[in-house]
């Protein structure tokens, strides 16, 4: 985007939306939703927001400003959050991170059924059977 600033409005009716201690539909959240209308994914935290524009697979981070920062955090305490206007300039833009789902499948390991079921009776647990009573003078848990 060659835009670099966005004025954000906080009506009463995203306040109205808005769920506390929720970092997607907080009002700072779906009034970025409603003012930018490309943005998806969206998360505001105290310090920071963080969207996304998935037409040009680009991840966005702003810096929040103090107004909205502070009442989100007085917002998810408990206390109202009031009506407000503020802008988003000069975000850090990075490339959208693509997670391979076929190489986290093939690094999971097959348990073998005999051992787990071995283990499984002595600990109550899956996994390799140990013994560390040799370090006090005992002797190896039979198998």
């Amino acid at each position: 985007m060659s835009q670099t600033r966005w004025v954000i409005r906080v009506t009463p009716e995203d306040i109205a939306r808005g769920k506390r201690n929720d970092s997607r539909d907080c009002p700072v959240g779906l009034a970025i939703a409603r003012c930018i209308d490309w943005a998806s994914d969206i998360r505001s935290y105290e310090d920071s927001i963080r969207l996304t524009d998935r037409g040009t697979r680009e991840s966005y981070l702003f810096a929040m400003p103090g107004k909205p920062g502070h009442a989100l955090q007085q917002y998810d305490a408990g206390v109202p959050f009031p009506p407000m206007t503020f802008s988003l300039r000069d975000p850090h833009i990075a490339p959208m991170r693509t997670f391979r789902r076929s190489t986290r499948k093939a690094k999971v390991k097959a348990r073998v059924p005999d051992k787990d079921k071995k283990t499984r009776a002595v600990h109550g647990r899956p996994g390799k059977q140990r013994s560390y009573g040799h370090r006090f003078g005992h002797r190896e848990v039979p198998s």
